[in-house]
């Protein structure tokens, strides 16, 4: 099946985006007739791009997981088949995050990488959701925005800027694209 690439234009919330898209076709016989078939997907995050991403979040778990007293033994890329979650922590200390977006294959903003290595660095003392959990996790997420790890705004440039939120507790869950 041979593999054809190509750039298209995707228009996503009034902005355009260039994307690279691989095709393949595939040709089928129904009652004699030709019938073609075309699949098209996003490119998705390369392996030198998720070593890259993995190496810079250990990096900064090294500045953030010693403020906090917390021990981890690895920070790891997620498996790609994983679709159900954007990291884990698993009680040995190995941590692991997802890179790309499930359907689209794109990277997901470093900022919300970070964000999920904050978050799963709390899970290290509190393996739940509860309060002391998320008061950790806050602590964290912010000491990582003081240090200049975590940058959220840095993406939302097209909108306005609101000094008296800039520094609002908990991240902004919903733009992790």
């Amino acid at each position: 099946m041979p593999v054809r690439a190509e750039k298209g234009l995707q228009q996503e919330g009034g902005k355009s985006e260039l994307l690279i898209l691989a095709s393949q076709q595939e040709s089928t016989s129904i009652a004699g007739l030709r019938v073609l078939k075309t699949y098209r997907y996003a490119k998705s995050v390369t392996s030198n791009e998720r070593k890259k991403l993995i190496a810079k979040l250990r990096l900064d778990a090294e500045l953030i997981a010693p403020k906090f007293r917390l021990r981890y033994a690895a920070i790891q890329a997620e498996n790609k088949n994983v679709r159900n979650r954007y990291g884990v922590c698993f009680s040995d200390g190995v941590i692991r995050i997802r890179l790309s977006h499930v359907l689209t294959a794109k990277p997901l903003k470093y900022s919300s990488l970070v964000n999920t290595l904050c978050h799963e660095l709390a899970h290290l003392r509190h393996f739940n959701h509860g309060p002391s959990f998320q008061q950790l996790y806050h602590e964290i997420l912010e000491y990582a925005r003081d240090q200049g790890i975590y940058r959220p705004e840095e993406f939302r440039k097209d909108q306005p800027k609101n000094p008296e939120n800039s520094k609002a507790i908990g991240p902004k869950q919903l733009r992790l694209l």
